[in-house]
């Protein structure tokens, strides 16, 4: 990718780690209020980041012209939407709003849309979502599912597994995939 921009990243700091690493553009957004409390945040902790690489923005991702303006401070070059725990406060209309402005831009562009909000308890709603997806223009282009046992809560999930189960306590269903996405 040439560059980036994330959704709604509330108090997550990817924007340092991936801009250090790749040398690439990233554009951090979220809601005004957000994007302030986490620069005066960066100010506190001393961190310089590249600004000529990084800017924080505010962004209402269902406003179809604020989205488009953000885009288009990236430099040119194919892009990389990304998102975590955004999805789950839009109803289906809001849904499709963001997935209209994220193909608008990807279309013109070129890229990917990352996501982890795709949240599969059973295989007929894993395809159910994809389907959702694929009717606003999608295609599920990769997949990565995380291995329960490496999320940080798991110890404290696991107890909460009855005894009558015990002897399938070290298995956990699959929950949780991160989808890459293209036009």
């Amino acid at each position: 990718m040439d560059c980036f921009l994330e959704l709604s990243s509330g108090y997550a700091f990817r924007f340092l780690d991936i801009s250090a690493r790749t040398g690439k553009y990233y554009i951090d957004t979220d809601l005004p209020e957000l994007i302030e409390k986490k620069k005066q945040m960066l100010e506190r902790l001393r961190e310089r980041p590249h600004t000529d690489r990084i800017r924080l923005l505010p962004l209402n991702a269902l406003n179809k012209e604020q989205f488009r303006s953000t885009a288009n401070a990236l430099p040119p070059g194919r892009v990389a939407i990304i998102n975590e725990g955004l999805l789950i406060y839009f109803d289906t209309e809001e849904k499709k709003t963001l997935c209209n402005n994220i193909r608008s831009v990807l279309k013109e562009r070129g890229g990917y849309w990352i996501t982890s909000d795709i949240y599969v308890r059973a295989i007929p709603h894993a395809s159910s979502i994809r389907q959702d997806f694929e009717e606003c223009g999608f295609v599920v282009d990769q997949e990565e599912s995380i291995d329960p046992a490496q999320l940080s809560s798991f110890k404290y999930l696991q107890r909460l597994v009855p005894p009558s189960m015990e002897s399938h306590r070290e298995q956990f269903p699959k929950f949780q995939t991160s989808w890459r996405l293209k036009v």
